[in-house]
């Protein structure tokens, strides 16, 4: 029987940890904090807090490790601090970029980023890679690399094997101009480096060119920068790596995609960190991009979604399902539009089959790996999301439910069949959330033709003699119908439309003016089954009185 990834992976991570005599089961992720963290960061973590329980399933001892890459360069201002951030800092390392009474610009970042993750039920051990260069263990873990790439050892043998002609593999920090990005190592001596910050370098869109200073740094001593305490420089990013891998004892790391090609940065760090550092390399989990609406991801341009800006509008397991149910290495496009009701309906889908019995193991896995607070006792009433998006439309529901809307809702429910009886308890409360998300969903993210206000009153409507002749057909139509299932309502539209010898759009859209003022809108059976057919039947004779008179 096929098995969840996650399950495939955590079995490769016991038998990397037999292997090599490893008594627990460190997972660790990571993110540069160059600006707001958003979904696509969370695929990182997602993966990660996947693997790590399973492999708690099992009985081992995990840490779940997510490191924030905090002394990188500020390549560019995000457009989200424009005005507030100046040029003068890039180049400069987030950790040394005082913002919000002088909390650093990287933490700002990755604190919020920690209690949205702990939102999703991801509970993360914060390293700050910053804090990680001024812990001596890994000061001395910094200076080997050095001593070894400046007295030719085995790092320089490593990069020529993969063709790198040039690395950088210390970057001082600049006392006088704080910035990373403008230094050259010049000399070494035991702890001690000599560098200069000097030439033009490139750094996002800009060109910076170094303030003259020369000065020594020792690789355990921190330095002040706009008075911030940061660590005297950062080891290159090929061998940082592998540098935490030994000092964390990291087992398994997801990362993107373009670090693992041939030569890239795993393959490197691979060799680096078991010749020079004598640690086996990590169990890679290789993953693609999400994108949103089909464009990448970015915080500095301004198009991102975040994991609370999720929570706003749809439940937070939708997100780890959306995540969570293909293989890392697949593509994923974020639609927070009507892509995200077929999300949401499959999600649904899926719950119910676990709760049936009908779930396969993998749906099981997949189901159990999705909660963020534990599988529920029962399995919620499942009112379609984008029934609840036009019933949220239909009350004027404005985020919050109130007691009396949900009692309104819940009689809309009963009343056309989505429920079979009074719900209680927690299916209230749930009822009740799904509506608060489905109504800000309406105002942030529906588009134009899913959004509608029904008339108050019937209005007079320009109509032709056909026109109205479907709508007389529609009031026989709905006067016969049996229940008011939104299905069943569909037909009666069709049938009406077929009595009249109409076209179905152009009837749909005189039915739309005389309900709701526009040619577009929802599902017609489903809006009229949400408003009541009698409600609707009362606005189109109304209409039909005041267009005829």
């Amino acid at each position: 029987m096929k098995r969840h990834w996650a399950e495939v992976k955590a079995r490769e991570v016991e038998e990397h940890l037999e292997r090599h005599g490893l008594e627990s089961a460190v997972v660790a992720s990571g993110a540069s904090t160059s600006g707001r963290l958003h979904i696509g960061n969370a695929r990182d973590v997602l993966t990660a807090d996947a693997v790590a329980r399973v492999l708690e399933d099992r009985g081992h001892d995990v840490r779940v490790i997510w490191v924030s890459d905090d002394v990188d360069p500020l390549r560019r201002i995000p457009r989200d601090l424009e005005g507030e951030l100046d040029e003068r800092y890039l180049g400069v390392p987030y950790k040394a970029i005082p913002i919000e009474d002088g909390t650093p610009y990287s933490d700002h970042w990755a604190a919020r980023f920690v209690r949205e993750l702990r939102e999703f039920g991801i509970d993360v051990e914060w390293v700050s890679s910053a804090e990680l260069y001024m812990e001596e263990g890994f000061a001395e873990l910094v200076r080997r690399a050095v001593r070894d790439y400046y007295e030719n050892g085995r790092l320089g043998s490593i990069f020529r094997r993969f063709g790198l002609k040039e690395a950088r593999v210390y970057m001082p920090i600049c006392e006088r101009c704080g910035r990373i990005a403008t230094t050259r190592v010049k000399s070494v001596d035991g702890w001690e480096i000599e560098y200069a910050c000097e030439g033009r370098h490139r750094v996002g869109d800009a060109v910076l060119e170094g303030c003259g200073h020369r000065g020594r740094l020792d690789l355990r001593t921190p330095i002040e920068v706009n008075g911030l305490e940061v660590p005297p420089g950062k080891l290159g990013w090929k061998v940082e790596w592998p540098a935490r891998w030994a000092y964390l004892r990291v087992a398994c790391e997801p990362f993107g995609k373009d670090h693992y090609v041939s030569g890239g940065s795993y393959e490197v760090g691979s060799e680096i960190v078991e010749e020079l550092f004598d640690f086996p390399a990590p169990v890679p989990v290789p993953y693609e991009w999400i994108t949103l609406e089909g464009e990448a991801m970015s915080s500095s341009k301004g198009h991102y979604a975040t994991l609370s800006d999720w929570a706003e509008v749809c439940h937070r397991e939708v997100l780890r399902y959306f995540v969570l149910r293909s293989k890392p290495l697949k593509h994923l496009d974020l639609d927070l539009g009507l892509g995200l009701l077929q999300l949401v309906d499959d999600y649904d889908e899926l719950e119910e089959r676990y709760f049936s019995g009908e779930a396969d193991e993998r749906e099981r896995r997949l189901y159990e790996l999705t909660r963020v607070d534990g599988v529920p006792e029962e399995c919620p009433p499942h009112v379609p999301f984008r029934f609840c998006a036009v019933v949220a439309q239909v009350l004027d529901v404005r985020g919050e439910v109130g007691s009396e809307e949900l009692e309104r809702a819940i009689e809309i429910f009963l009343r056309t069949g989505h429920l079979e009886e009074e719900p209680s308890g927690f299916g209230r409360e749930w009822l009740r959330e799904r509506l608060e998300k489905a109504s800000r969903w309406v105002d942030r993210y529906a588009p134009e033709e899913a959004r509608f206000r029904v008339r108050e009153e019937p209005e007079a409507v320009d109509l032709d003699e056909s026109e109205r002749a479907f709508l007389r057909a529609l009031l026989r139509r709905l006067e016969e119908v049996e229940s008011e299932d939104p299905s069943e309502l569909q037909r009666a539209f069709f049938d009406a439309a077929r009595d009249a010898d109409v076209k179905p759009g152009r009837a749909f859209r005189a039915f739309y003016r005389v309900v709701i003022g526009k040619d577009r809108g929802p599902r017609a059976g489903t809006l009229t089954a949400a408003v009541g057919v009698d409600r609707v039947s009362e606005l189109i004779r109304g209409c039909l009185e005041a267009s005829e008179g």
